[in-house]
């Protein structure tokens, strides 16, 4: 018999290993132990995972889960989804192998959480940081080294993410030095929780105007700054010569992972009964569903006009290059007084959201914009919401194409997607589970359906009243649907990689940039681009299965079991009804 004691040391023996094993996935999460390493990414190094993971893998066998309390069991089956998607990614797929884009991500997530998360003093933060930056080169050579004839469009996106690497060191280093000796020069080591945001204290208001973290880092003295200069400019020219040593990789492997696997995805990590084809019909069905809901409100408001000029005349109406970010900050403010003069969810005390730009090596698979939530192990709760600026080296043709995609009847629903009440609200909530466990669990499941579910909510409630913002909601919706039939259709080996974007172009009528995009992500991560209208469907079942509860209190119990799937979701629900 299983004592729920019992488990929760397990489980924090667990954790405590993952946290050794992968240093820039604790500092995401709050836990800044390991903040000065990165992973080892050796041939040696993965053994040393696959060895732990299975070590962890037979002390959680020996328990009899059977007995825990409810809630304890949820918890155990978290552990062993997160333990089976990680043996699943290092064994069965083999990316350590096949993708040479988690060797160039490593580093620099590594290098984002000391620079954007204010949790220490800025001369802590820079120490690590300087270590992080000299293990970089290992990281990188790493890739080279264990990665053999990948994938065509993994080695274009880690080509791309390598050359926005050498950029984000290059640019980040030098003034976080500057930003930390003025900080130095003050007095003040550790301003984060006080930082003025729109005139007023963090605690006054939860949004930010800064385009990035004045703050974010420093240099306690003259050789740590220099050392970090140094160091910086070594890591900046190891990612272009890593980029240009990809450039003259051969790269004709195979990205699907083929319906065995995906299935297998589906199963242990999302917890759904389905298959490869059983998704993509159902995406095919919510696809052809949505067009019709298009193609009637168009009629009823533009008659005689097909939808897609509609919204290509629409998409002329949008803010200028510089006020991009000051328009997604506005929209904030209203969509977070609408969620609470409607009554639709509790929003936590406390909470803060920093509209910033998105870094250079991500803006090759974040087209638009994305949202980072907080570190639910630190005290200061700040989610980041990143929008992709204007590509000033692009053609004015090219600019204005970008700039269209932001239009004024699209970015309130991108806005209430990734902020209130969707991702920022939501993972929020999450972050302050009780559960230990929980804090770890990161179910896109959940996350994607809730944000995607957003919309329509929003829209059901009002907030998207005028037709237009409608069209738009639901041309985003099109989108989804389109993925649901993409994603295991790319993996099966059903679809090409040209024909999702057409089916994307023609079908969802998205910019080809972003298309393109979009595809290059879907190939590089199986099972998640599906997440988000399938996570929506089973939101709606739940919330039809449970219609007796008022919107809030329903909203409010469903974020309350965390980022979880919602198999388990519904078990918890049910034991409260």
């Amino acid at each position: 018999m299983a004592t729920r004691d019992a488990f929760d040391e397990l489980a924090q023996q667990y954790y405590d290993e993952i946290y050794r094993l992968y240093p820039v996935e604790a500092s995401w999460l709050g836990i800044h132990a390991y903040d000065d390493q990165l992973a080892d990414l050796s041939s040696g190094g993965i053994a040393q995972q696959a060895q732990a993971l299975h070590e962890l893998r037979e002390r959680l066998a020996s328990l009899d889960e059977r007995d825990l309390p409810l809630d304890a069991y949820v918890d155990y089956q978290l552990v062993v989804a997160d333990l089976r998607s990680r043996l699943w990614s290092l064994e069965r797929v083999e990316d350590w192998q096949r993708n040479p884009v988690m060797y160039v991500q490593e580093p620099l997530f590594g290098l984002l959480a000391l620079v954007t998360r204010d949790y220490a003093p800025a001369r802590e933060r820079a120490a690590n940081l300087l270590n992080r930056l000299r293990e970089i080169p290992n990281a990188l050579e790493a890739g080279l080294t264990n990665v053999r004839n990948p994938p065509r469009v993994f080695n274009e996106t880690a080509i791309q993410s390598a050359q926005g690497g050498a950029a984000f060191v290059s640019e980040a280093v030098p003034r976080l030095i500057q930003a930390a000796e003025a900080e130095l020069a003050s007095g003040d080591e550790h301003p984060g929780e006080d930082a003025a945001v729109f005139g007023m204290t963090a605690t006054e208001t939860p949004f930010s105007t800064v385009d990035a973290p004045a703050d974010a880092l420093g240099a306690a003295d003259d050789d740590l700054a220099e050392n970090l200069r140094a160091a910086g400019e070594d890591a900046a020219r190891a990612f272009d010569m890593h980029a240009a040593a990809l450039a003259e990789t051969t790269a004709e492997g195979e990205f699907a992972v083929g319906q065995e696997l995906y299935d297998e995805r589906l199963r242990d990590w999302h917890m759904l009964d389905s298959s490869a084809p059983e998704m993509a019909a159902l995406g095919r069905t919510l696809f052809e569903d949505t067009l019709g809901q298009i193609q009637e409100l168009v009629a009823d408001n533009a008659p005689g006009r097909d939808w897609a000029d509609v919204v290509a005349e629409l998409r002329a109406d949008h803010p200028t290059a510089d006020g991009l970010l000051g328009a997604y900050r506005e929209e904030l403010i209203k969509l977070r007084s609408f969620v609470l003069d409607r009554d639709l969810a509790t929003i936590p005390e406390g909470e803060q959201l920093d509209v910033v730009e998105t870094p250079a090596f991500e803006r090759a698979t974040i087209a638009y914009a994305a949202y980072m939530p907080p570190a639910p192990f630190e005290a200061v709760q700040s989610g980041q919401f990143w929008v992709t600026p204007i590509d000033a080296a692009a053609t004015p043709e090219a600019r204005e194409e970008q700039l269209r995609e932001h239009c004024r009847w699209s970015f309130p629903n991108v806005a209430l997607h990734e902020g209130y009440p969707g991702h920022h609200l939501q993972l929020m909530r999450a972050s302050r589970h009780p559960s230990f466990v929980r804090k770890n669990a990161q179910s896109d499941l959940f996350a994607e359906g809730w944000a995607h579910y957003c919309e329509q909510l929003m829209a059901e409630q009002g907030y998207l009243g005028d037709w237009r913002l409608r069209l738009f909601q639901l041309k985003d919706q099109l989108w989804r649907a389109a993925r649901v039939v993409i994603d295991p259709s790319l993996h099966t080996g059903t679809m090409s990689p040209e024909e999702a974007v057409t089916l994307l172009v023609d079908g969802a009528r998205l910019a080809r940039a972003q298309a393109e995009g979009e595809v290059r992500r879907y190939c590089l991560t199986p099972t998640q681009p599906m997440t988000y209208a399938v996570g929506k469907q089973q939101i709606l079942d739940l919330r039809a299965e449970f219609g007796s509860l008022p919107l809030r209190e329903f909203h409010d119990r469903l974020l309350g079991s965390g980022s979880i799937p919602f198999t388990l979701v519904r078990n918890e629900m049910l034991a409260q009804w």
